[in-house]
């Protein structure tokens, strides 16, 4: 049986305080003062990375407004269910999660996937794949779908 109890939740707390300073902070450090050096970290690189690190931004919002719920929940009249030692697994995961998505959606608007088609060419900046990786890690999941739902499946129809 696996042992539940409130003191799981110190775990979770410590995964979304690591959360918010990755995903806060290096985006930072990255941007204005250049760290990592380029011999670490190709420059073709940087955008990738500060792309899913503000997606594990996002999502740590995401769940962090689920943490708050579920604290409430507990300490409600209905009293909720206590967390299990297994709990901040999924934290890290949904983390994870956010990054990857904010990187694929970034990718896919860069490549054209989601845009109408126009005559102009143009690079999309800074801000905007800041915005967009951001969004992207509040609704991770939604938007894997919706980029699934562009490939055919194997009956030869979108998802």
């Amino acid at each position: 049986m696996i042992e539940r109890s409130k003191h799981w939740y110190w775990p979770v707390t410590l995964v979304l305080a690591i959360g918010y300073g990755i995903g806060g902070i290096v985006p930072v450090l990255m941007h204005y003062y250049g760290v990592p050096d380029e011999k670490w970290l190709p420059e073709t690189f940087k955008p990738i990375l500060c792309s899913f690190l503000l997606g594990l931004l996002g999502a740590n919002v995401q769940l962090s407004i689920h943490f708050s719920r579920d604290i409430n929940a507990l300490a409600g009249a209905n009293g909720g269910t206590l967390p299990s030692c297994f709990e901040f697994f999924g934290y890290v995961l949904k983390q994870v999660w956010g990054g990857i998505a904010a990187v694929f959606f970034v990718l896919a608007v860069k490549l054209g996937f989601l845009a109408a088609v126009t005559g102009t060419v143009s690079e999309i900046r800074l801000p905007a794949i800041v915005v967009i990786s951001f969004c992207a890690g509040l609704r991770a999941f939604k938007i894997l779908q919706a980029l699934a739902g562009i490939v055919p499946s194997s009956q030869g129809k979108a998802n």
